[in-house]
């Protein structure tokens, strides 16, 4: 990151912590974001679930955090020559739940993903 990038977080993306969903989604968001991590997202396990979603254009993930919570982080790739990397992202508990509600409106190959992401 390069300097003064943090200020801009800062006022991108407010204080630290992560914030709450700002409305529930309703069915038709669910099916929305099943289809953007289908294409854009992965999960994986640490010491607990991790689910994110990562593009350039910043609308869809602000969308998604509206609808899901989580965070927003910026990855500036610019001294690649690329453009800087929204990634959103949720873990643990929100994670586990996001993940069982759209695993049945995933290919097999996602929905196997999840399955090792969630299993103890």
């Amino acid at each position: 990151m390069h300097r003064g990038f943090s200020f801009v977080r800062k006022a991108i993306f407010g204080r630290s912590g992560t914030p709450r969903s700002a409305r529930h989604p309703k069915m038709a968001d669910i099916h929305w974001f099943a289809g953007l991590y289908e294409g854009e997202g992965y999960c994986r396990r640490t010491t607990s679930e991790h689910i994110v979603v990562s593009m350039t254009d910043m609308e869809p993930i602000k969308r998604v955090q509206e609808l899901f919570g989580g965070s927003i982080h910026p990855w500036d790739l610019s001294a690649q020559g690329w453009k800087t990397e929204y990634r959103w992202a949720a873990s643990g508990a929100r994670a586990r739940g996001i993940l069982m509600t759209i695993y049945p409106l995933l290919a097999p190959r996602r929905q196997a993903q999840i399955r090792k992401a969630l299993k103890p």
